[in-house]
């Protein structure tokens, strides 16, 4: 590819920075907000065009770190423009769909026609770990820009020595197994061969690379493989196919864009057996030492993005005990470190041995930015530019900055910009983490969670059971408060409470986008928001998603009450502690909100009424029949847009926050 060429797509994108900068320069007077006065977004087809703009000076940076083998593609002239950000945080792995008929262990049905999955085996999962050379990944494809990896945790981490012995006892090594790989293929589809009466078998062919392919009912047993290709993923997604073909499957390549893959193998019905392997990468947006979030991530059909998604009706595969395990993790039931340090090895054991995802590099690239035209930069020393702190410490010589993401497309995004359902692509997250703040984020070099809107103090005083359940020792007043979703009302805990943790937020308000004063209403409502949401509070509930409470009712078991102590303070009693780290204990009750009660309440309206102008069915998560809510599609827009006048019309004030808001006060915010 020519690297002077267009740069591409212009995405008309365009965010006005509006969060203060941490790191601004002592001045007699400063100067409020941040060092940038604007932050423009476009898009570029690809790093090599990208890379040689930042260099040029078209961009200040690229919002994508870079393998070694696209600077060595640039003159060295343009490269001396260059500061190259290191991103060790990203990694690789191939996902595999497990889906099988219910009553079949190995058949998939689809219209009436049924096809031999044979990653619907284990086994053949399992054996993958051993068929693919890592080193070679590593050396001829990633030119030395990465490490080998094995599970969920990558070398760079720290807490990579506690799982490095699980690896051991598989014997897997950098170089892998070819032979022993394929034996295990070929076992395991003779097991199944023989409880299928003779429906799978081997047709003989010279051209085959392994002399001969499966076949079932007389057809070739073949995978659909998604391979991306706007990176190297391309040339790993080849090579692992080559490997597969060698056991006597075919391997059908799809190669295509993030757009198509990611349509395809996260939101489609692995039942509709439209994919087999995906070969997916990864950017973490943020170093950490506790990893629990990771192994859930990847593991945990629950919390993480499995395929399917946990969408209602989807096939899915299953492990109640990684679910139990991850669990217990993320909702602080240890009760040790040694405890805390089991679980997480037992349920990375268990996602290894099962190998719905075997994981194969952690990568090593590089974010480039513009020497002369960026001033100052802040960023994660694990994983750089992808981090919350880069948009907020950026300053450039005319406190503009430009910035591009990758997309072949006008659209850059594959995700729906809402907070419930969306944001699960890495460049919407990335930009909407820009426009908002957080109560807290993970500090770019300890790798722990640090106070940044929200201020805490921890107080912890519990003892161990007899079942090695923790017990609090804290007592929680008669007057702290829960909401009652099925009376929309908040109501007291009542008498002899008792919890694990106290935790009290202090809380840095400022304005929302449009001038208004955010306030502790808005804190008030979406912790009500979240327990409406989180119950069925009867049959046909609408201010209910299945999706949303698989994961929010479980946090919110772990809540003992509120206290709402004055206009900046809040104080959350509860029962999970993270035994390793008082700030991690805090920052699981640290409740923030993203946007203002007033739009998650248009939000919720047209979510549960339908829109008023297009009539649309929404939904905050992808689902069958309805529009996936998103906040910058236009005609989504209109729908909110109109919710909110129906709701001024009608002095609608939001259960949660109606003993603190007027009707007046209402209408302002409206």
């Amino acid at each position: 590819m020519d690297r002077r060429s267009s740069p591409g797509i212009l995405a008309a994108v365009v965010l006005m920075a509006i969060l203060a900068a941490p790191y601004a320069p002592v001045a007699a007077q400063p100067q409020k907000g941040p060092a940038v006065d604007m932050i423009i977004v476009e898009t570029r087809p690809s790093g090599d065009v990208a890379a040689a703009d930042v260099a040029l000076g078209r961009l200040d940076m690229y919002l994508k770190s870079l393998s070694p083998l696209v600077y060595e593609g640039l003159p060295s002239a343009w490269v001396e423009n260059l500061k190259l950000v290191r991103n060790a945080g990203s990694l690789w792995e191939i996902t595999m769909n497990p889906v099988h008929d219910e009553d079949k262990l190995y058949i998939v049905t689809v219209a009436g026609k049924e096809y031999f999955n044979p990653f619907a085996i284990r086994e053949a999962r399992f054996a993958m770990n051993y068929l693919i050379n890592r080193k070679y990944l590593v050396d001829e494809i990633l030119h030395g820009g990465g490490a080998p990896m094995f599970g969920p945790v990558g070398p760079s981490n720290p807490a990579d020595k506690y799982f490095r012995p699980i690896y051991e006892k598989y014997g897997f090594t950098p170089e892998g197994d070819e032979e022993k790989g394929l034996q295990m293929i070929n076992e395991a589809m003779e097991k199944a061969a023989a409880q299928l009466g003779g429906r799978l078998t081997k047709i003989e062919d010279r051209t085959a690379p392994a002399g001969y392919w499966w076949a079932f009912d007389g057809e070739p047993v073949t995978v659909k493989f998604f391979i991306r290709i706007e990176d190297e993923r391309h040339e790993e997604g080849l090579y692992v196919a080559n490997q597969i073909e060698k056991a006597g499957i075919k391997v059908e390549r799809i190669e295509a864009n993030f757009l198509k893959c990611i349509y395809t193998v996260y939101l489609t019905d692995p039942r509709d057996y439209e994919w087999n392997l995906y070969t997916a990468g990864w950017g973490s947006t943020g170093a950490n030492k506790y990893v629990e979030g990771d192994v859930a991530w990847f593991y945990a059909p629950w919390y993480g993005w499995m395929p399917a998604y946990e969408v209602e009706g989807w096939w899915e595969w299953q492990n109640e005990t990684i679910d139990n395990l991850t669990m217990d993790l993320l909702l602080g039931r240890v009760t040790s470190v040694e405890e805390y340090w089991d679980k997480m090895v037992k349920a990375v054991d268990i996602g290894v041995y099962e190998s719905i995802r075997v994981f194969t590099v952690e990568n090593w690239e590089y974010f480039p930015v513009n020497k002369q035209r960026v001033t100052r930069l802040g960023y994660d020393v694990v994983t750089g530019l992808w981090s919350y702190w880069p948009w907020r410490t950026v300053d450039t010589v005319d406190h503009v900055l430009k910035v591009a993401v990758e997309a072949q497309q006008a659209a850059m995004y594959t995700s729906a910009w809402n907070p419930i359902g969306g944001f699960d692509d890495v460049y919407s997250h990335a930009i909407w983490r820009a426009i908002h703040d957080s109560g807290s984020a993970i500090h770019p070099s300890e790798a722990e969670p640090m106070p940044v809107r929200v201020a805490w103090e921890v107080e912890k005083n519990y003892t161990i059971s007899e079942e090695g359940e923790i017990v609090g020792n804290i007592d929680v007043p008669e007057t702290a408060v829960v909401y009652d979703s099925l009376n929309n009302q908040w109501v007291p805990v009542g008498p002899d409470k008792k919890a694990a943790v106290r935790v009290t937020l202090h809380y840095t308000f400022s304005k929302w986008h449009h001038g208004i004063d955010m306030s502790m209403e808005d804190v008030k409502y979406i912790i009500g928001w979240a327990y409406e949401w989180a119950h069925l509070d009867e049959p046909g509930d609408r201010y209910y998603d299945e999706q949303y409470a698989s994961s929010a009712a479980p946090y919110l078991d772990t809540i003992k009450g509120f206290e709402f102590v004055d206009d900046t303070t809040l104080v959350v009693y509860g029962d999970s502690v993270h035994v390793v780290s008082d700030n991690v204990t805090a920052d699981y009750y640290v409740w923030w909100p993203t946007l203002p009660w007033e739009v998650w309440e248009a939000m919720s309206y047209i979510i549960v009424n339908g829109g008023p102008v297009t009539n649309n069915t929404y939904s905050w998560y992808k689902t069958e029949g309805a529009e996936y809510l998103s906040m910058i599609t236009p005609s989504h827009v209109e729908d909110m847009r109109t919710a909110v006048e129906i709701m001024k019309g009608a002095g609608h004030i939001p259960d949660p926050i109606a003993s603190e808001v007027t009707r007046m006060e209402a209408a302002k915010r409206y």
